[in-house]
């Protein structure tokens, strides 16, 4: 977890515990065999798949309201700052933007007057790998509501809070601009891309790969020494293999600038990368590496393999009865549509130049997020503030927080409490109200919510008791200067 020193922060800041001044809860999932719980649902419920350090503007699903009272999920309100406890986005993050239930893998952070919700928000984003970090359990690492209860935040005075707010808020945003263009570059290949295999909607007259396609079969010998090994990812292509326990590598494969290379039992997935280094590397002799004629825009060919129409011709050659693979003789038998030789050589150059737009984009990004982060650091232990002035220091704020999180109630109770209450009032309910009211009243004026809190009667039993007294034993007495309807003994 991260170490915050007061002695580095401003002399207006405290520290404390998340669990010490906010309220939070985890949630809960309705029974999935009831299908009454589910169906026709009206109250929004998100799983912990939903966080992605993001604003959550749609829920996953929908419950109905039996499904919600028969479960320990409960309707978080907008401004809620959410967190993954498992699952592949443990630590991850989300800014509730509709008011929600959620599964019981999520810990709910409750809003408060006191702490902006943005605050909050992000300095989960900036602390998740100290979260992450904590996680226990080795087949599937997790974190627990304790955890975060335990969680050290800083409390700035209100101003300060706002003033944090709006920086990261600007920082956030060019992040935001940049991915946003980063998707637009993306939507324009993807319709330069079409242009090159379709014509007039239907796919260019096909060819068989096998008559453009090269096997590399050649392996390095005792000539490994010193080159590179190399892999693939479906999101980064090329990466660096490291082999654990392994000495020599004769019978890795040599794969020269230029080469396609795929694991061929992960292709199926996207697994497919043309490698662009200088110089000669190796991969594992489980890959497939095969080279292609000039006739071929290697870019096209490339993006057509991770296509819909590439993968669906994939997994229709692939081999096996336990793991489907993909060797270099079923890709010889798929069809590429092949749209004329001068066309190759412009899709080349158009693919070309959205990959060096593509590249230029993720540059920017890395480094708004070296930014990014370094900012937040500052942010948070109060390194971008100077002499700003506050009405109210950091330490009155949790006070606040304090009391605030003790009087805390989103208008539900749990279930035990409901029928401990009702239980009180169904006894109450047996008191004679004409005499209750004699008794406590007398001839004194009283409002309908005082008599109600005053008798623990049930409240719509109070309300059909007194219909019947009115105008018989009661008067109905209306303040215009207050605005306020009172009763009284007649």
């Amino acid at each position: 977890m991260r170490k915050i020193s007061k002695n580095k922060l401003p002399d207006s800041w405290v520290v404390s515990k998340v669990g010490e001044v906010f309220k939070t809860s985890s949630g809960g999932t309705p029974n999935t065999s009831r299908k009454d719980f589910w169906q026709n649902g009206t109250i929004p419920w998100i799983n912990s798949g939903a966080l992605k350090d993001d604003i959550i503007n749609e829920p996953t699903t929908l419950i109905t309201e039996l499904g919600l009272a028969n479960s320990s999920a409960k309707v978080f309100p907008i401004n809620t700052v959410v967190i993954a406890l498992t699952g592949s986005t443990t630590g991850k993050v989300g800014l509730l933007n509709i008011a929600s239930s959620t599964n019981q893998s999520v810990v709910g952070i409750y809003p408060s007057k006191y702490l902006n919700y943005k605050f909050l928000f992000y300095y989960f984003i900036s602390i998740r790998s100290k979260i992450f970090a904590q996680a226990i359990g080795s087949a599937q690492p997790h974190i627990n509501k304790g955890i975060i209860d335990d969680t050290i935040i800083p409390i700035p005075p209100i101003e300060h809070q706002k003033i944090v707010v709006d920086i990261l808020n600007e920082v956030s945003e060019k992040i935001e601009n940049i991915i946003k263009r980063s998707k637009e570059i993306e939507a324009l290949e993807d319709e330069a891309f079409k242009n090159y295999i379709y014509n007039d909607d239907e796919l260019f007259p096909e060819v068989k790969l096998g008559s453009y396609c090269i096997s590399r079969s050649e392996r390095i010998g005792n000539a490994w020494k010193g080159k590179r090994l190399i892999g693939v990812s479906k999101d980064t292509g090329i990466i660096d293999l490291r082999i654990a326990g392994r000495e020599s590598f004769e019978k890795y494969k040599i794969v020269m600038p230029g080469d396609f290379i795929y694991n061929p039992m992960r292709v199926d997935i996207g697994s497919i990368a043309i490698y662009e280094g200088k110089d000669i590397a190796l991969t594992s002799p489980d890959y497939v590496v095969f080279s292609i004629e000039h006739t071929l825009s290697p870019l096209l060919l490339l993006k057509f393999l991770k296509s819909n129409s590439g993968l669906s011709q994939i997994n229709n050659n692939t081999q096996g009865s336990v793991r489907s693979r993909l060797y270099f003789k079923n890709l010889s038998e798929m069809n590429f549509p092949f749209s004329g030789q001068s066309s190759q050589e412009k899709a080349q150059t158009v693919l070309e130049g959205f990959k060096k737009m593509k590249e230029e984009s993720l540059k920017i990004q890395n480094e708004l997020k070296n930014i990014s982060e370094e900012t937040f650091g500052r942010a948070f232990n109060g390194e971008l503030l100077k002499n700003e002035p506050f009405k109210e220091s950091g330490k009155m704020v949790v006070e606040k927080m304090k009391i605030e999180k003790k009087n805390y109630t989103n208008g539900e109770h749990t279930l035990e409490k409901k029928e401990k209450i009702n239980k009180m009032k169904k006894t109450k309910s047996k008191v004679n109200i004409l005499d209750f009211i004699t008794k406590v009243f007398g001839n004194e004026k009283f409002t309908f919510d005082k008599l109600y809190n005053k008798s623990g009667i049930e409240y719509e039993t109070l309300k059909a008791d007194l219909y019947l007294l009115i105008d018989k034993n009661i008067v109905l007495e209306f303040d215009i200067n207050k605005e306020t309807m009172y009763l009284k003994l007649k």
